[in-house]
């Protein structure tokens, strides 16, 4: 369960932003729309840059909630150690200058405690600080999220733990 948990929080590490500029934010509410809807992924990734490569199944839905200016997601991702729920929320400011929050996650594993990100097109870049709630370890992770047409994205991680940048994996979604 513990693997499990920790390929999960991989996974959660994913989608947590600022947008600094409004030439960027233009594209930040069109960016969650196309990320509504029901999702299932598949992918390998690592919970850590020297941990062994798992497989990694998804099943998320997305709901964008213009009244709250959200993107609110929930699913289960599993491996063969098992299942783990993950649920999270992107929020948008009124003029859309600022976007945040977390795609997924599970409940109170990881605090994202410092996160930029910018939208280029159909590509969304993200550095993220983090810290593990049970371990207290200092994560800075960048997060690529490409979008192909309306019905498919990858969402590619790497990690700094403070030996340069590793690539710990991506998730391919289709609707």
């Amino acid at each position: 369960m513990l693997r499990t948990t920790a390929v999960c929080l991989l996974a959660a590490t994913m989608l947590c932003a600022h947008l600094p500029n409004n030439a960027q934010a233009a594209g930040a509410k069109a960016f969650l729309e196309k990320m509504q809807g029901k999702w299932r992924g598949r992918g390998k990734v690592k919970a850590t840059p020297t941990a062994k490569s798992r497989r990694v199944n998804c099943t998320i839905t997305g709901t964008l909630n213009e009244g709250t200016r959200k993107l609110e997601n929930a699913g289960l991702c599993a491996t063969a150690q098992g299942r783990q729920r993950v649920s999270g929320s992107i929020g948008y400011s009124a003029d859309g200058s600022k976007i945040a929050g977390v795609f997924f996650r599970q409940s109170g594993d990881v605090q994202v405690t410092k996160s930029r990100g910018t939208v280029s097109g159909n590509t969304l870049l993200l550095t993220s600080t983090l810290v593990g709630a049970r371990a207290g370890r200092l994560v800075r992770t960048r997060t690529t999220v490409k979008l192909s047409g309306s019905k498919k994205f990858t969402i590619s991680v790497s990690a700094n733990e403070g030996k340069g940048w590793e690539n710990l994996g991506s998730i391919s979604f289709r609707k």
